[in-house]
């Protein structure tokens, strides 16, 4: 097992996932909507937007704010400051 010198904090380790996707929040947004095994089409759904909406948060081309992602911290049963 790594020291704990040696330890990579996991933003770091991540990066490049994220900023090939769009940034952190598009990562977080994309990956916790697969890990709850949920298409674009049925979380915009359950967030009550349009799939293309949802599809520029998880490119990074769209922002999330504080209310939006207190809904998609309910649906996807996370912790909403993940998603800003």
């Amino acid at each position: 097992f790594p020291s704990h010198d040696t330890l990579i904090p996991w933003r770091a380790q991540a990066k490049k996932r994220m900023d090939a996707v769009g940034g952190e929040t598009a990562y977080m947004v994309r990956t916790s909507r697969k890990a709850a095994n949920m298409t674009q089409t049925a979380l915009a759904a359950r967030l009550n937007m349009p799939q293309s909406n949802l599809s520029q948060i998880e490119t990074g081309k769209r922002t999330v704010g504080k209310a939006l992602a207190k809904k998609l911290g309910k649906v996807l049963k996370r912790d909403y400051r993940v998603f800003l």
